[in-house]
């Protein structure tokens, strides 16, 4: 995971800037959401990132989870502001389609596997994972 999170901090510097130059270029409430939750989200996801490549804890297994949900929200509301071509970065960076809907998705699919790794990590560690039928087994 230690090459996955050196990536993932490469990832997050343009995506930095992209909503830097964002939250200066659109100022509306709809791409400020967008942008703001892009840094916080990112960062949050890169940090759990760092604790899964280096063998930390820093969230317990619940909030890895609400933490993946809210990145994979703000995924879709990134979506549908792109299908709809509300402005929230720089201009021209995306075009219609389906394809470029999905351009837009993968970066936050990317910062999603680290946390949902973590969150596995952190059950199995616990004893909380669910058993090979995706039940929870109970020890007699």
């Amino acid at each position: 995971m230690k090459p996955f999170f050196a990536l993932l901090a490469v990832l997050y510097l343009p995506t930095l800037a992209n909503a830097g130059i964002g939250i200066l270029a659109v100022p509306t409430a709809l791409a400020l959401v967008k942008n703001v939750g892009d840094i916080v989200l990112f960062g949050l996801c890169l940090r759990t990132a760092f604790d899964l490549a280096y063998g930390r804890t820093w969230l317990d297994p619940a909030g890895c989870r609400l933490l993946y949900r809210a990145v994979g929200a703000l995924g879709i509301y990134a979506v549908i502001l792109a299908a709809t071509d509300t402005p929230y970065g720089p201009p021209g960076l995306f075009g219609p389609g389906l394809v470029h809907a999905a351009m837009v998705f993968i970066p936050y699919v990317l910062f999603i596997v680290p946390v949902v790794l973590q969150e596995k990590r952190l059950q199995e560690a616990a004893g909380e994972a669910p058993g090979p039928r995706g039940v929870r087994e109970r020890e007699n």
